[in-house]
């Protein structure tokens, strides 16, 4: 293993990279855990659409983005109660705003984002063995990739909150639905490379475990938070609720085992030789088994190959003997 080029910690990178981790803790917690209040509503009155669609949808997406509810009105004729129309009943904005939560995110994210020693694998040829291991130099990719995703979350929710201004009816319902999904999926978008980015720094073996354990508090936390999106739609309060309390632990989880790794994944403590030693030690034994499953299978090429080349002289020897058993026959 190469480890040629290995330079004393750099204290004071470290420490604008150990701001920076805190500022990503926050962002992700304002990002991921939602607290709404309702401020009032200032949108023009909504005109219901029966013809391109129903109550139902309209209702869902407006009251999921916006907050609102139905008007109802007795019908003689039927004697039943019939939707007449739906209204706005406030607008819900985050107690804990994403906006910070994105501007926090982009900046650290892009603090984040600079040239730093990492261990890579160096593949020589096609067959991508043997590789060797080395420190190089590198940017990591995943938070460059979150800054811009930030910046694109946070136009989308500022276009929804703008949509009600300018459209109205099922256009509206159609708009804010698709832009909504853009914007959860921006968010997610945002966690994932948060985690990528964080996990890359902590490569090798001795940081497999806490690796998997970040992906799982993630993954959990990911799947969890469309729950909530999907039962918020169809106002399913207690299973939000549920949701929602499964999201905070799972966030605080993978959030607390990131901290724990702090020092490493900042540079405070960089990867011991030991760690380097014990990594050479696990890539020799899977250049052993590749080179193991290579004999094997030449010699599975071989054999069957030797076996073809004996049926092939056994045919012909049988067809030898016929052909002289017909000559005596004649």
């Amino acid at each position: 293993m190469d480890v040629t080029g290995t330079k004393q910690i750099d204290t004071e990178a470290a420490g604008r990279n150990m701001k920076c981790l805190i500022l990503l803790f926050i962002a992700i917690a304002l990002i991921t855990l939602d607290m709404s209040v309702n401020i009032g509503n200032f949108y023009p009155a909504y005109q219901i659409d029966y013809e391109h669609s129903g109550w139902e949808f309209q209702l869902y997406t407006l009251n999921q983005h916006y907050g609102a509810a139905k008007e109802e009105m007795y019908n003689p004729m039927t004697q039943e109660n019939f939707v007449s129309g739906i209204h706005f009943t406030g607008v819900r904005i985050d107690v804990i705003s994403d906006f910070i939560g994105y501007i926090l995110a982009f900046i650290a994210m892009k603090k984040m984002a600079v040239e730093r020693l990492v261990l890579v694998r160096k593949y020589p040829d096609k067959r991508r063995s043997p590789f060797i291991s080395k420190l190089v130099k590198a940017r990591p990719k995943m938070f460059s990739v979150g800054m811009m995703t930030a910046v694109i979350a946070f136009v989308l929710d500022a276009v929804k909150y703008v949509l009600p201004f300018l459209f109205n009816g099922i256009v509206l319902c159609y708009l804010v639905f698709v832009i909504g999904i853009a914007a959860f999926t921006a968010r997610m978008l945002i966690g994932y490379c948060f985690i990528v980015g964080v996990c890359d720094t902590l490569r090798g073996i001795q940081f497999k475990q806490d690796r998997n354990a970040i992906y799982i508090g993630w993954f959990v936390s990911l799947v969890c938070s469309s729950c909530v999106a999907l039962t918020t739609w169809v106002l399913l309060q207690r299973l939000t609720t549920t949701y929602n309390i499964i999201v905070l632990f799972a966030t605080v989880f993978y959030l607390f085992r990131i901290f724990v790794l702090r020092e490493y994944i900042v540079g405070y403590r960089p990867v011991s030789m030991e760690d380097l030693a014990a990594e050479l030690r696990n890539e020799e034994n899977q250049k052993e088994m590749l080179m193991e499953e290579y004999h094997y299978a030449s010699k599975q090429t071989e054999d069957g190959a030797g076996a073809r080349e004996q049926t092939a002289q056994k045919v012909i020897v049988e067809a030898d003997q016929e052909d002289q058993k017909d000559e005596r026959s004649i």
